[in-house]
């Protein structure tokens, strides 16, 4: 005949197990939080660098464009009058 007590988990047993899975999930917890920072700051940072870089394009473009127009207004271009 089987003895009752020797079936099943003893309370230490479970509050052992609930004590190292909690622990793995804090832990998982942790790590996912410190990830979504880590894919924010990266999103954030391609976003600085495509801005800047669009600002640095324009200011460059409108610095052809004023340099272009005064070289043609010093060659005689449609603004000079005669």
């Amino acid at each position: 005949m089987k003895n009752l007590n020797d079936s099943g988990f003893t309370l230490v047993e479970i509050l052992v197990a609930s004590a190292i899975l909690g622990i793995l999930v804090l832990g998982f917890g942790m790590l996912m939080t410190n990830q979504s920072r880590q894919q924010s700051n990266l999103q954030l940072q391609a976003q600085f660098d495509s801005l800047t870089q669009s600002i640095a394009s324009t200011v460059s473009n409108s610095g052809v464009v004023y340099q272009s127009s005064v070289q043609t207004e010093s060659q005689g271009g449609p603004n000079e009058s005669n």
